[in-house]
């Protein structure tokens, strides 16, 4: 029987300030997670922080120093088969919930960036991962319940997120179901489809809460760009096997806790952030999925 399982994925950037750990803290204690994604989060602090609850999954060498750490509640799951591959940028795990008859594949990302890269060296970059979801998926007997999150450094509407060749990700769910009656593994003209329900979550409304939303992305840097808007690096891609059970009431990103906001109220100079500077420059995202 699928239960409600809930997802933080949050990129901390590196940072260890009083603020963050208190952050991580509350938001686990508020919102009681069952899977913990980070990026970028360095160093044994955040294993005090959680090591009561959560067990940090091992694929190899201690985690403290890995781009992409995964922290499991404790006695939650069962573990099957795990791997980690580009530098650790990209963890695979083969999972299954205690109570739950199906297995799912969780991958976690910190996937390449447009920083000291042009669009087409991002794409060289991230294209060799693409095919190692394929090879994992495979290898595993078609098991296609698979859930894709993490730090992508990409907008869902970017090319590579839509590119039938790289990700092959829509925002409909009517459109890939149409699509798969075609059958296209068997002509082989694309390849297989992501649903990304992130699209969902842009612009500046929350119809959930019929009021205007803090923030309509994960990322926001103001810069000499002439537009300045948010951006929706972080997020989650779900094989069509899952897409019907995100749970959208339950998943959102989050601009606080009940003792701290993330965002400032003002910002005073052109460059710079809107969040907090003893935060991440990254919003988490909380994620529910029927698992």
């Amino acid at each position: 029987m699928a239960t409600p399982t809930t997802i933080l994925s949050w990129n901390t950037g590196k940072k260890k300030t009083t603020l963050i750990q208190n952050s991580i803290k509350e938001l686990v204690e508020e919102h009681n997670f069952d899977i913990i994604v980070l990026q970028e989060c360095l160093g044994p602090y955040v294993n005090a922080l959680l090591d009561a609850s959560y067990d940090e999954l091992n694929f190899g060498l201690s985690g403290i120093d890995k781009r992409v750490r995964i922290f499991l509640k404790k006695e939650m799951f069962l573990k099957y088969d795990i791997d980690a591959a580009f530098n650790s940028k990209a963890v695979f795990a083969k999972l299954e919930r205690i109570g739950s008859k199906d297995t799912f594949n969780l991958i976690a990302v910190h996937l390449y960036s447009k920083a000291g890269n042009s669009e087409r060296e991002q794409l060289w970059k991230n294209l060799p991962f693409v095919g190692k979801i394929e090879d994992w998926e495979d290898r595993l007997g078609r098991n296609k319940r698979t859930v894709l999150i993490g730090d992508f450094n990409y907008n869902p509407y970017d090319p590579d997120m839509l590119d039938s060749q790289v990700f092959n990700s829509l925002d409909n769910r009517s459109l890939i179901t149409i699509f798969n009656k075609f059958n296209p593994q068997k002509e082989q003209l694309t390849k297989e489809y992501w649903y990304n329900p992130m699209w969902n979550l842009l612009g500046d409304f929350d119809y959930k809460q019929n009021k205007q939303k803090l923030a309509s992305g994960t990322f926001f840097y103001n810069n000499a760009a002439p537009i300045p808007y948010w951006n929706m690096l972080d997020g989650v891609l779900l094989r069509p096997a899952l897409m019907n059970d995100i749970d959208f009431m339950n998943t959102d990103v989050l601009t606080k806790t009940n003792t701290t906001e993330f965002l400032k109220p003002l910002i005073t100079r052109k460059n710079e952030s809107i969040i907090q500077d003893d935060l991440s420059d990254h919003l988490p995202i909380k994620i529910t999925i029927n698992l």
